[in-house]
């Protein structure tokens, strides 16, 4: 309540209200707002209501006021010896004065957002906008960034900065406010714009503001000539700005000249202590020595959140040393051979003995904690985070559970959910040692086995593995996360978590393109873009006449992801979904460019890919070159051989799918649907609806084996899904779909027909705002999904009717009326909805 009281309190006082009518009103609605929960004397009331005039007298004489040109107005100076302004009758100095001491609790800065937030437009436009002090726009700006309000600094400050003339060296906050508030918000030509036009300021200091960003932003574009061209005249303009001292650095730290940049950081850091700046100059010879790091280390470093806190202390106590003989007391593992595609690997699985599982279930019912369902590392920790200390104390009280999979994933999950990348950097360490941790813990028990997600005891584990990655890329600490990718994909080869994407890309970056490609070989079915990381990779091994097929190739199928590496700026595309986003569509070439144009550009890869005329050249038919039976094994870099490559789906899939499967034709149709969806339904939506569709799985008399018939499954069914979705990538340019596959399931059995449809439209609901952007209502009773689920229905009419054979032998009241035959009501429905696949799938082909 108090805040919706200051909220009023602020439009009163900007609304005019004289000093005396808000003071009372203030009173009176915090009195009506303490009287429900005070039960004090009329005396103690008394003095309640006085000090809450006092703190209404310094709100209104405190607070800018626009028609003061936003300064604040100060109050009427009150003499000691006359009459209290409360109305008590006594003197000032025997009654209020006692509360002067009284600091108020909202600083300048403060009542400075507050201000800005409540004023009316037209204090905020055209000359009066002039009139607000600078640094309390760039304050303003600045919280509301930290709100994730940018619309609001985008709307305050775009006025401003149109005009060269309306700003001087004291709007430098303002406009670092205002690039950040363009960037979070993905407008990146309005950025890149405004930072063009400020280089030009005839402010000497907001100019060199301007182009130290242009640096950076050259720099991590991979322009790494154009940035030191543009360091240097930034030099020459304004040689004594502190700005760039510590950008020479960052430069030559990035390019990996660790030794100039100790010679230039003795020299540079004497300028700044000769300008008085001896923060800075110890902050350069520390950049020098220990890296870029230390520049955020040196920064981040104050704690003043105590959930924070409570994660350092919890961190604190993470044992030094891994007991690994006490670990494996903890712990069942078996472990069992199996040939994969040629090759004898070892699979593990783990499971905790009778006294850890009695310690998760008293850690779980201690701590309730959300668990996802996937890497994705969104569970819901709320509870735990205020209850860190109390799980401290768990800790401390029962030393085992720093040993405990369930108990490390939740610590983790929860120390992710308060780290961000301008975290304090003692939060991040805390984190960190927490991951390291549950990272050893992993390493031991797996020892060189496999670890399989599909396991659903492996989950905390491979999660705990996910979050240290998740943090290693926080920390910008590629070398962490080179670590945490390869042994993610050494445990667990079969599932992907868009872990082999990040490693393929890390290893381009590492310039390690012959294992970026023996990776991207392995797995050539990876969804796109990974043709177009594939030409990269081969470019910059000199394998041009290569690269070039498969670009082609790939830009064929799909043009957006290149044209997307072409501006020099670009904005982020509006969410195409909110449950996923369009395969080849804008939202997903605009991450392949975040994640990847540098490379392009550094490497000369963009400059060589546009002198091919792709948009203009009618693409060649290229067959994809197979991926060698053994790649070369990775050496001391940490990273595993590639020997096997993905299988594709044959009989032998098919057969074991029907053998498990009581409604085949029910699961093709479900992941046909997936396969068409106009946007990407991710597998944490329908993983646990198509493993209960295996309801006839054997009975296993052991562990082993029911993990290896679950691990079959799995295998099997993922096997089908990327054999679909490859399938309507190929036949992208058909103005017809490919339905030999579904005639194959169905063949002239009804009622496969009828539940093929059922197990299409169930999958499709999980697209059906996609798809109704395209008219078609998968909820709908006419249209291609109301043939779809009339055919689904008839097919439960036949179920009904069945049943009532085997149990009375007759079906005289339940004869179906003439129907069309199913495949053919079946096949045009389909023929129906392929045009909208085309359109969605190849992401507006000829909007270019």
């Amino acid at each position: 309540m108090f805040q919706e009281n200051l909220d009023n309190a602020i439009g009163r006082i900007l609304g005019g209200e004289s000093l005396n009518d808000f003071c009372d009103w203030f009173v009176q609605a915090q009195m009506s707002d303490l009287q429900p929960l005070n039960k004090s004397s009329t005396g103690a009331d008394a003095d309640v209501a006085r000090s809450l005039r006092h703190v209404a007298r310094q709100l209104w004489g405190q607070l800018p006021y626009p028609p003061n040109r936003w300064r604040a107005r100060g109050l009427p100076k009150l003499e000691r010896n006359a009459p209290c302004h409360c109305g008590s009758g006594r003197k000032f100095k025997q009654c209020c004065a006692e509360f002067e001491h009284m600091p108020f609790p909202l600083e300048p800065e403060s009542l400075q957002v507050l201000a800005l937030e409540a004023a009316s437009p037209e204090w905020l436009t055209g000359d009066k906008l002039n009139e607000v002090p600078a640094w309390a726009l760039g304050h303003a700006a600045m919280a509301w960034n930290d709100a994730d309000e940018q619309d609001r600094t985008i709307s305050l400050l775009g006025p401003l900065f149109a005009d060269l003339k309306s700003q001087n060296e004291r709007h430098e906050m303002a406009f670092d406010a205002f690039v950040d508030a363009l960037q979070q918000q993905g407008q990146e030509r309005e950025r890149r714009d405004l930072i063009d036009h400020m280089t030009q300021h005839p402010n000497k200091a907001l100019a060199t503001a301007a182009r130290t960003r242009l640096v950076s932003i050259l720099a991590d574009e991979g322009e790494m000539d154009k940035a030191w061209q543009l360091f240097q005249e930034t030099s020459r303009f304004n040689p004594n700005d502190p700005q760039l001292w510590h950008l020479e650095l960052n430069l030559l730290l990035s390019q990996g000249r660790q030794e100039e940049a100790r010679l230039r950081a003795p020299l540079l850091a004497a300028r700044a202590r000769q300008a008085g700046m001896p923060d800075l100059a110890e902050l350069l010879v520390g950049m020098a020595e220990e890296g870029i790091g230390f520049l955020r280390d040196a920064v981040f470093d104050e704690v003043d959140d105590p959930d924070e806190q409570s994660l350092i202390d919890l961190a604190d106590a993470v044992p030094e040393q891994l007991d690994a003989k006490t670990l494996h007391s903890l712990y069942k593992v078996e472990s069992s051979s199996q040939v994969e595609d040629g090759v004898r690997v070892d699979v593990a699985r783990v499971e905790p003995v009778q006294k850890m599982a009695d310690l998760n279930r008293r850690w779980q019912k201690t701590f309730a904690v959300g668990k996802p369902e996937m890497t994705w590392f969104n569970g819901d920790v709320d509870h735990l985070i205020e209850a860190l200390p109390e799980a401290l104390e768990f800790l401390q009280k029962h030393p085992y559970a720093w040993f405990s999979a369930e108990v490390l994933d939740d610590l983790l999950m929860t120390a992710l959910a308060l780290c961000d990348d301008e975290s304090p950097t003692p939060v991040l360490d805390a984190a960190q040692r927490l991951a390291d941790h549950a990272v050893a813990v992993l390493r031991s028990l797996a020892g060189d086995a496999q670890l399989h997600w599909s396991v659903p005891g492996h989950r905390p584990l491979l999660r705990c593995l996910a979050i240290a990655l998740e943090l290693a890329q926080m920390q910008i600490d590629e070398e962490s996360a080179l670590q945490c990718l390869t042994l993610g994909l050494a445990l667990n080869p079969h599932d992907n978590h868009g872990w082999r994407t990040m490693l393929a890309t890390l290893w381009m970056a590492q310039g390690d393109y012959q294992a970026a490609l023996d990776l991207m070989d392995r797995y050539p079915q990876d969804m796109p873009p990974a043709e177009h990381r594939r030409a990269l990779a081969l470019f910059n091994l000199d394998r041009q006449s290569e690269a070039e097929a498969v670009l082609r190739e790939a830009h064929s199928v799909y043009p957006r992801y290149f044209k997307a590496l072409l501006p020099n700026v670009m904005d982020a595309p509006p969410s195409e979904d909110e449950r996923g986003y369009v395969l080849g569509g804008d939202e997903a070439a605009w991450y392949f460019r975040q994640e990847c144009r540098h490379l392009w550009v550094s490497t000369g890869a963009l400059a060589w890919a546009q002198g091919l005329k792709l948009s203009s050249t009618k693409p060649a038919k290229v067959t994809k070159p197979a991926p060698p039976k053994k790649a070369a094994k990775k050496t001391a870099s940490g990273s595993m051989g590639m020997d096997d490559v993905t299988p594709t789906f044959g009989s032998k899939q098919e057969k074991h799918l029907r053998k498990i499967c009581s409604d085949y034709p029910r699961l093709h149709g479900f992941f046909q649907a997936l396969a068409w969806s106009p946007q990407l339904i991710m597998p944490k939506a329908w993983l646990g609806t198509v493993m209960d569709m295996h309801d006839r799985m054997p009975n296993s008399r052991t562990e082993a084996t029911a993990n290896k018939a679950l691990q079959d499954a799995l295998e099997a069914t993922m096997i089908l899904y990327n054999h679909l979705q490859i399938q309507v990538i190929d036949h992208l340019s058909q103005a017809t779909p490919e339905l030999d596959s579904v005639l194959a399931v169905v063949g002239e059995d009804e009622g496969a027909a009828m539940s093929w449809a059922a197990g299409f439209v169930q999958a499709s609901e999980n697209a059906a705002t996609a798809w109704a952007r395209h008219g078609h209502k998968v909820m709908g009773v006419t249209g291609s999904f109301g043939r779809l689920r009339s055919l689904a229905a008839r097919g439960e009419v036949l179920d009904v009717r069945a049943q009532l054979r085997d149990e009375h032998g007759k079906l005289d009241s339940l004869e179906l009326s003439d129907q069309p035959a199913a495949w053919s009501d079946l096949q045009a429905a389909l023929q129906d909805l392929w045009p909208v696949v085309r359109q969605a799938r190849s992401a507006g082909m000829n909007k270019g």
